[in-house]
């Protein structure tokens, strides 16, 4: 990863800015993923930070700014803007069988991906978006803004404005 790889963290008033991954060798399933912050293991807390132009630019690149591989991840009063996937979350992504992570009051403007511009929680469990704007998010496939698939997911009181994809817009 670009900046960090860690487990069971707190992270609190940091800017991220500017950060790239290429590609992790060696691990082929994330290959790429985290432009800013990598996040393994259980119970982490991001607050108070800000995360701007960062990519994840590798062949299997997901989260421009953020990639989970965790359970029991609290992210407040946290704001995206411009970050980069190749493929998935342009700001955040997490990795298949992550459970129990929370967005809120968060703010998501103008990241890309090829899917899911703003924020990807992909066959993530007990995943809940609470409180977030996310404006002019862009994918070039899917979900211009958000995709969740998994059991027991909840959106609420968020705003969608502005966010654009060729097959769904939020």
């Amino acid at each position: 990863p670009a900046s960090t790889y860690m487990y069971g963290i707190t992270i609190t008033d940091c800017n991220f800015d500017n950060n790239v991954v290429l590609a992790n060798k060696g691990e082929t399933n994330t290959n790429g993923c985290g432009g800013a912050v990598f996040l393994g293991g259980d119970h982490h807390a991001l607050t108070d930070n800000t995360f701007t132009n960062n990519k994840a630019n590798g062949e299997g690149a997901n989260g421009g700014a953020i990639f989970f591989v965790a359970e029991d991840v609290v992210v407040t009063n946290n704001r995206f803007e411009n970050n980069y996937a190749k493929l998935y979350g342009g700001a955040v992504a997490s990795s298949v069988g992550t459970s129990d992570i929370q967005v809120v009051n968060s703010v998501f403007i103008n990241n890309s991906a090829r899917n899911a511009g703003g924020l990807d929680f992909y066959e993530t469990n007990d995943a809940q978006v609470i409180n977030c704007l996310f404006d002019g998010n862009v994918a070039s496939n899917k979900a211009g803004a958000l995709y969740m698939n998994g059991k027991n997911g909840v959106v609420s009181y968020c705003n969608f404005t502005n966010n654009k994809a060729d097959y769904s817009s939020a």
